[in-house]
């Protein structure tokens, strides 16, 4: 059990935070969802129907009313317009890139000495060192 938290935290600390504030039913809410579920990102889903307090928040942090309203690492994106965007235009990847840099390593107990590499989390061109792939599994 202690191994599955392990690994848990280690991809939370390595994965971008997003978070998309969203209604049922709505078409544009589950296109962006289905975006990132494709790509392989979690995300946090923000039910704000029926919750005025929540779309309150929603509204202060992105300046906008609509859903769903989308954020990267606490930076507003937009919604499913502007992330279909990004997408089309090759810089949700980069928005969606995971860092590395050596004092996670070291921290991690891995004692790696690269200073910093990124990788993407899904695709072909990921590319592990052993050492980064031990981290991840909690080894």
């Amino acid at each position: 059990m202690m191994k599955l938290e392990t690994n848990a935290k280690a991809r939370r600390a390595i994965l971008p935070e997003v978070i998309l504030y969203t209604t049922p039913f709505c078409p544009f809410c589950v296109r962006a969802k289905r975006l990132l579920e494709r790509k392989g990102i979690p995300f946090t889903d923000i039910g704000v129907m029926g919750n005025p307090e929540l779309r309150r928040e929603m509204e202060t942090l992105s300046g906008g009313y609509t859903v769903p309203q989308i954020f990267i690492d606490g930076e507003p994106i937009g919604g499913s317009d502007e992330l279909g965007a990004l997408e089309r235009a090759g810089e949700l990847d980069r928005k969606l890139v995971i860092r590395f840099k050596r004092n996670d390593f070291l921290e991690a107990g891995a004692g790696v000495g690269v200073e910093q590499f990124a990788l993407s989390p899904y695709g072909a061109q990921q590319r592990f060192s052993r050492a980064a792939a031990r981290w991840c599994a909690g080894v």
